[in-house]
């Protein structure tokens, strides 16, 4: 996510920007576009992380705050008592 966070301030928003001047559109309002759009990008790019962070805090602790390594990986107790094949 942070990746397309660095792509966006080289190549999309001066395109986008230099679209919209050239649609015929005031520079204000294509100056006010683009720190709108990264802006959104921005607050999705947080909200998806807390949201993921909330989500898997819930899955792996328990009630007593201590984290279930069962809860991580469920092909680890398969794993140890596969037999290993040849």
């Amino acid at each position: 996510m942070s990746t397309s966070l660095n792509v966006l301030g080289i190549i999309a928003i001066p395109g986008m920007m230099t679209g919209a001047i050239l649609g015929d559109s005031s520079v204000e309002q294509a100056t006010w576009l683009q720190m709108v759009i990264m802006f959104m990008i921005s607050s999705c790019t947080a909200l998806s992380s807390i949201v993921t962070t909330c989500l898997v805090l819930a899955v792996v602790v328990d009630n007593e705050h201590r984290v279930c390594s069962g809860h991580i990986d469920a092909r680890a107790a398969g794993l140890s008592s596969a037999s290993p094949s040849t």
